[in-house]
């Protein structure tokens, strides 16, 4: 039986800056130009998800549920926040798209079951995004 994949996005707006600990303030802009200074994106965080359909309702995911852990998850956690100092694993790494996508493909991947995390996009522009793959 083929499989379904539903898919769902949510943004957040929020600030980030990149930073290495040993390096100086004019170093660590010498070395990520103006991405070292606080800045804001609309961020937005998509999931693929993928099952078999229940056949009493057609559906692959119980898109209140769905809606909700994203809610908690992702824009409850980092809307109108700053990445670097939200969340206690960007203490020792980057708040970069890829570290993002990564973080937030092992919170959110057991919490989709029985649905399987297949993909998941973190955005910072139209253009920026880094994606986790199964």
């Amino acid at each position: 039986m083929p499989k379904i994949v539903f898919v769902r996005k949510v943004s957040f707006h929020a600030h980030h800056h990149y930073a290495l600990p040993h390096l100086s303030a004019a170093d660590n802009h010498a070395r990520f130009g103006d991405a070292a200074v606080p800045h804001r994106h609309l961020w937005s965080v998509t999931v693929w998800l993928s099952g078999q359909p229940d056949p009493a309702t057609g559906m692959v995911v119980d898109l209140p549920e769905v809606d909700r852990i994203l809610r908690e998850q992702v824009v409850d956690r980092f809307d109108g926040r700053h990445l670097n100092v939200v969340d206690p694993v960007f203490s020792a790494r980057q708040p970069s798209t890829e570290t993002l996508a990564m973080v937030l493909a092992d919170r959110l991947a057991p919490m989709f079951a029985p649905a399987q995390l297949e993909r998941l996009r973190v955005a910072e522009a139209d253009d920026l995004y880094a994606e986790w793959w199964r």
